[in-house]
């Protein structure tokens, strides 16, 4: 026996409702996979690496800046145009107190451009001109890179963190700061 018309109708009244709940509870499931596909996949987006053991040993970080200020050193990042019209590389001069360059440092630079804080790159500087370090860092993208410096020269070491820009097109201006 086949239902009703109006048997039918109400067949697809009492569908629809449980149907469209069904609807909206998988229209949320995936809404909520895509946040987190979105917040976790982002390159924008870095926590501190050992953010917590950097918390423990704040004395240690706290003493290192003390040396800094006795030693008196600088650093002073910049960027160099390379040949061919490649990225930009990193290029950091060390000056002692007395305005003279560093020279037989050994030069670890991690760096990361602040709108993609998850890409840092590392790399050990080699020593080009007295007190003039650069390696093969390219700085790929314009705008600002954080840069931190560590130094090591006999039993003196040395740490800074400084930002600089790197320009949209040509590499004429560098500013620089901490």
């Amino acid at each position: 026996m086949f239902p009703t018309p109006d048997a039918a109708q109400s067949l697809r009244r009492t569908r629809l409702w449980p149907g469209l709940i069904v609807a909206l509870l998988g229209l949320n499931v995936l809404g909520a996979a895509a946040l987190i596909y979105l917040a976790t996949g982002d390159a924008s987006m870095a926590v501190e690496k050992d953010y917590y053991a950097k918390a423990v040993a704040w004395d240690r970080t706290a003493a290192q800046l003390r040396r800094n200020k006795e030693l008196g050193w600088q650093a002073e990042p910049g960027v160099r145009e390379t040949l061919g019209g490649g990225a930009p590389v990193l290029q950091l001069r060390l000056i002692g107190a007395d305005s003279k360059p560093i020279d037989g440092a050994t030069v670890q630079v991690t760096a990361f451009h602040q709108a993609r804080a998850a890409d840092q790159r590392t790399v050990f500087l080699g020593e080009g001109q007295p007190g003039t370090y650069q390696g093969d860092l390219r700085l790929d993208r314009a705008g600002w890179w954080e840069i931190r410096v560590s130094a090591r020269r006999g039993s003196d070491a040395f740490t800074a963190v400084q930002s600089i820009q790197v320009p949209a097109a040509g590499v004429q201006k560098v500013e620089a700061g901490s």
